[in-house]
């Protein structure tokens, strides 16, 4: 992957672990991770805007 990479995950989702995510960022030169804190599997509907508070500045950033 050559391209500004995110891998977002949710605090509390056991599916895709925020330990998953990390692991996921460390073989992606560059790679950027965030965990969202408390919210689960569904995170985006759980809460947009805790998504969109992390999703949006990354994605303005890589398109600047």
């Amino acid at each position: 992957i050559r391209c500004p990479t995110l891998v977002l995950a949710c605090g509390e989702d056991h599916g895709n672990s925020p330990d998953m995510a990390r692991r996921m960022a460390a073989l992606i030169p560059g790679a950027q991770t965030s965990i969202i804190p408390m919210l689960k599997h569904m995170g985006l509907a759980e809460d947009p805007d805790a998504i969109s508070s992390v999703l949006v500045p990354f994605l303005e950033e890589a398109l600047a």
